[in-house]
């Protein structure tokens, strides 16, 4: 469920900073719209019959999971790569520069994109060794580990 995977995340971040390690999230990339006047027809054909298509079904979930890590990012002070909105479109699908034909695979642009964006910030956040202090995030208050899933129901909000 989608409590579930906050839940999850946010155990994730407090795992990682309860063993020393200040994690950085990254959001997932969606598919690229139908390519293939074929793939349109389809689209519009499985619309008509009341189905949703095959990327518009993977690009919903991406788009919730993409707001549900933004949202912990800022919530937990978590650095975000937010790697959608660097292969993305104005309609939140992955650009057609940088989707393979197969729409799921990465062109040599995206990676050249991805890679552009994400080296600087990075290096950036990295320069300098970073110190994570239980009182400096909401996280913190789970000095101890967590032992319960109520305490990382609890941390997902």
């Amino acid at each position: 469920t989608r409590r579930r995977v906050m839940r999850n995340l946010a155990y994730l971040v407090h795992l990682a900073r309860d063993s020393g390690i200040e994690p950085v999230l990254a959001t997932d990339l969606t598919l690229r719209p139908p390519a293939r006047w074929v793939e349109g027809l389809a689209a519009i054909v499985g619309r008509l019959r009341g189905k949703q298509g095959y990327q518009s079904y993977i690009n919903s979930h991406v788009l919730w999971l993409n707001a549900a890590i933004r949202e912990l990012a800022a919530r937990a002070h978590v650095e975000l790569l937010d790697l959608h909105r660097v292969t993305s479109g104005p309609n939140e699908m992955r650009a057609r520069a940088f989707a393979q034909a197969d729409g799921s695979h990465l062109t040599p642009a995206g990676y050249r994109a991805i890679t552009a964006y994400a080296v600087p910030r990075l290096e950036a956040w990295f320069a300098e060794p970073v110190t994570v202090r239980a009182a400096e995030t909401p996280i913190g208050r789970f000095h101890q580990p967590l032992h319960t899933a109520r305490q990382a129901q609890q941390l997902a909000g």
